[in-house]
């Protein structure tokens, strides 16, 4: 996958950006999901550096 040197860092990468909409990538996969009764919650793994972004895209 490129990078995108313009916005994405290594504190702050892509999946937690809004690049296509006002959501990030990580918001929207979850709001597809978010319809589907087949699922249970999902589980997100991520660094320990980025727990509070995805504190934030919880939300």
């Amino acid at each position: 996958m490129a990078r995108d040197y313009g916005r994405s860092r290594k504190q702050h990468p892509k999946q937690y950006l809004p690049l296509v909409s006002d959501k990030s990538m990580l918001q929207e996969i979850i709001l597809r999901l978010n319809g589907l009764d087949n699922f249970i919650d999902p589980i997100i793994v991520c660094n320990i550096e980025h727990r509070f972004l995805l504190k934030q895209v919880d939300q």
